[in-house]
C-alpha cells in the first residue's frame, strides 16, 4: 500500500465527509439501513450536523479517501465515546486501515480524558465480533433486539485509560500493528451500527457501533 495518512475533519470539510459516506453506501448497500437515495438528498446543513459532538477522521492514500470513522460524545457519560461509521474501501481492506482509524480516535479521545470506547455489533456476525475482541474490546453482557432487522446486537467496550499516570498501558495490544484483525469483505456484509445524529434521520452504519442505549432514532 502506498503511504497512508489520517486526516481529522471539521464542519468545513463536509464535502469530504459526504463523498466518503455516499461512497460507503454505494459500496456496501446491504451493510446499512440508511441508503444512498436518502442521504444523497441531504444538503450542507445535514452534513455539517454530522460533526455535532463528534470526531470524524478519514484515511487517505494520495488524494483519495480510503477509510472513514467517527466517534460520538455521550453527553450523559462524558468519559465515554461511541465509535461508529467505520468504512474501508474494498481495495484497502485487511491492510491496517481500520486499526489505524480506531487507533487515531483512541489517542484523540485520551487527550480529552475519555476512559472508554463502546460499540455495538450484531450477534451473529462472528467475524466482526472476533476482530473487535482481537483489538482489545470486551463484551459488556448487554444484548438488544433490533426489531427492524429481527436480530440481536451486543455491546462491546474498550478501556483506553488504565491508570491516571499511565493512560496508554491498556492500549498496548490495541495499538499494535497486527493487520490480521482488519475487518474485510467476509465481515462487512451484515455488520452494522447506527449513526445517531442530533438532527439527522435514523441510519445504521457499516462496521461499528451505536452510541448510548438502544434507540429507535
Amino acid at each position: 500500500m502506498k503511504s497512508m495518512h489520517l486526516e481529522p475533519l471539521g464542519p468545513a470539510d463536509w464535502r469530504v465527509l459526504r463523498g466518503a459516506r455516499l461512497g460507503a453506501l454505494l459500496d456496501s448497500p446491504h451493510g446499512f439501513t440508511s441508503n444512498y437515495a436518502l442521504e444523497s438528498r441531504w444538503g450542507e446543513p445535514e452534513w455539517r450536523a454530522m460533526f455535532t459532538d463528534a470526531t470524524c477522521i478519514v484515511a487517505r492514500e494520495d488524494n483519495s479517501v480510503i477509510g472513514l470513522a467517527r466517534s460520538i460524545r455521550e453527553r450523559k457519560l462524558p468519559r465515554v465515546r461511541y465509535v461508529e461509521s467505520i468504512w474501508v474501501a474494498p481495495t484497502h481492506r485487511k491492510r491496517g486501515v481500520c486499526r489505524a482509524l480506531l487507533r487515531s480516535i483512541a489517542k484523540r479521545e485520551l487527550e480529552e480524558a475519555v476512559a472508554e470506547l463502546r460499540l455495538w455489533v450484531l450477534e451473529h456476525n462472528h467475524n466482526a465480533y472476533s476482530a473487535y475482541l482481537a483489538l482489545g474490546f470486551e463484551p459488556t453482557g448487554e444484548r438488544h433486539f433490533l426489531s427492524a432487522l429481527e436480530q440481536f446486537e451486543l455491546r462491546l467496550r474498550l478501556n483506553i485509560r488504565d491508570l491516571p499516570d499511565a493512560p496508554a498501558t491498556c492500549m498496548d495490544h490495541f495499538l499494535a500493528d497486527d493487520r490480521r484483525t482488519e475487518l474485510g469483505p467476509s465481515s462487512q456484509q451484515h455488520h452494522r451500527n447506527a449513526d445517531v445524529g442530533h438532527t439527522l434521520p435514523p441510519t445504521r452504519e457499516l462496521s461499528v457501533s451505536r452510541r448510548g442505549h438502544p434507540s429507535s432514532r
